[in-house]
């Protein structure tokens, strides 16, 4: 780096980040720092992939969705296929009834969030009695009118719900 705060290239030109547009450089356009290591394009906060695996996982985060284990996709089907879970690591929970077992499943929920260690936003119950369902009895005549058939009237109905 420079005194104005350019990188030096190895063709004798600079580059500026700060100045100029993003651009994707070639490693044999670096030139080594002191340490031997090439200037990276990172943000400052971003020294290591678990940074990089943090900052995805606060940007794409849903309300009520747990999200995705730090896997390869192959390790992370292994894991799924294995578990019939979708995470590394999963509690099932056995009871005479589905009301029974969502109320120690939320229990355990609240408890796991104050484990060390435990990141709260990765702990998440299934929420299995109470989910809203919309029943609706197509009448064939009736949108057989208006030229519509049943499987065009469902894609409409799935897009608006």
């Amino acid at each position: 780096m420079n005194k104005q705060g350019a990188f030096e290239l190895q063709d004798g030109t600079v580059y500026n980040p700060q100045e100029e547009d993003f651009r994707i450089l070639d490693h044999h356009e670096l030139i080594e720092d002191k340490k031997g290591k090439y200037f990276r394009q990172w943000r400052d906060e971003i020294e290591s992939p678990n940074d990089i695996w943090d900052e995805i996982i606060k940007q794409a985060m849903v309300p009520g969705l747990t999200s995705a284990p730090k896997l390869q996709p192959i390790a992370t089907r292994l894991v799924m296929l294995q578990t019939g879970m979708r995470a590394p690591m999963g509690i099932k929970v056995y009871g005479p009834d589905l009301e029974s077992i969502e109320m120690v499943g939320l229990e355990i929920e609240k408890h796991l969030k104050q484990v060390d260690g435990v990141s709260p936003m990765s702990v998440f119950a299934d929420r299995v009695v109470g989910k809203p369902y919309l029943e609706l009895e197509i009448d064939r005549d009736a949108i057989a009118r208006y030229g519509l058939n049943v499987r065009d009237l469902q894609n409409v109905l799935s897009g608006a719900v």
